[in-house]
């Protein structure tokens, strides 16, 4: 994975629950990788959302789709519609996730439904299916000596006397900076 330039398709499984999703898009933040995403898969994390909190003003999650394609003005993939009937997969209604990351150049797809997604497919079509696990494991674990590490960007402080420092616990994260409307 490339730091930075590392594009991927989010899921919508992967921005739902919020803390992922938040954690995710922090990342961006942060230039560790380009995120993107279609208004079909916004709209279908809104309605999970929606399903599990029947009380929440969808007003709020618009607001919030309308920030994120604000922050990252180049996430959204369009044109890829064409191609989703070209696309086979075992729940045909992740097509549209594939064709997508295909039409917008992306290198892997972060999902929780990796199963979804089998190799013998996306393979060939030079797109790794990651969960959302492993991926923010490999974003947080690139050696610090590389560009833009993880450790760079926060400005991680040495967590054990031998690299430096005091105290050998690791530093409390900050705050995440947009509210939680789940």
């Amino acid at each position: 994975m490339l730091v930075g330039r590392y594009p991927a398709l989010l899921d919508a499984n992967v921005l739902h629950p919020a803390f992922v999703r938040g954690a995710l898009l922090w990342f961006a933040e942060q230039r560790l990788f380009q995120p993107h995403w279609t208004a079909e898969i916004l709209t279908e994390w809104r309605r999970s959302v929606l399903r599990r909190f029947k009380d929440l003003d969808e007003g709020k999650l618009l607001a919030k789709q309308a920030e994120m394609n604000e922050f990252f003005p180049d996430a959204e993939i369009t044109g890829y519609e064409r191609f989703t009937p070209c696309v086979e997969l075992p729940d045909g209604g992740d097509n549209h996730v594939l064709a997508a990351a295909v039409v917008g150049r992306c290198a892997g797809i972060v999902t929780s439904n990796t199963k979804h997604f089998p190799a013998e497919v996306t393979k060939p079509l030079g797109i790794e299916v990651i969960h959302p696990d492993d991926f923010i494991v490999n974003i947080i674990d690139v050696p610090s000596s590389s560009n833009g590490s993880f450790e760079a960007k926060s400005g991680r402080i040495p967590r054990t006397i031998s690299e430096g420092g005091a105290d050998p616990s690791p530093p409390t994260p900050e705050p995440a900076r947009e509210p939680n409307i789940e």
